[in-house]
């Protein structure tokens, strides 16, 4: 009788941990200087979350009112169910400025480009490319209340 064969054993290549920056000391105020550094803080941790394919850190800023938000966290929901997350991708943030005086409920005009980048599984195989995005005109309401800056609105503007 044969000794049963010895199998090589597989193993996936984990997610790789991405590290979600905490917010600057900017976003400390109530006023539209610190609101246009939550929002790009948001675009940030939104690349970041892109990249670990992980839906949470974007839920934690993300106000339930915000449609154009939780289309982003649907994707990522869907990344993470699949065990796939993105490389490259990153959210490149030209200009963010919080025109007016609405301290507390702002809109922040923002000015960026998405750099290209690929959806990968976990083994690190390419799943399909994402095409760079050139620079789109953007704006996010950002509402601070008793724990802080959330995005309540995001939506497209225009693209150049």
């Amino acid at each position: 009788e044969e000794p049963p064969a010895t199998l090589p054993s597989v193993t996936a290549e984990p997610t790789p941990t991405v590290t979600i920056p905490p917010p600057p000391p900017e976003t400390d105020g109530e006023d539209n200087v610190a609101a246009a550094e939550f929002a790009k803080y948001y675009l940030r941790v939104l690349s970041a979350a892109f990249q670990a394919g992980d839906p949470a850190p974007v839920r934690a800023l993300t106000h339930d009112s915000c449609g154009g938000c939780h289309n982003l966290i649907a994707f990522l929901e869907e990344l993470e169910a699949a065990g796939q997350h993105v490389q490259g991708g990153e959210y490149l943030v030209s200009t963010a400025v919080a025109p007016g005086d609405t301290a507390g409920d702002v809109t922040v005009d923002v000015r960026y480009e998405i750099a290209s980048g690929e959806v990968v599984d976990s083994s690190g195989d390419p799943v399909r490319e994402l095409p760079a995005e050139p620079l789109t005109d953007a704006q996010l309401r950002v509402v601070r209340d008793a724990t802080g800056w959330r995005t309540h609105g995001y939506r497209i503007v225009g693209a150049t």
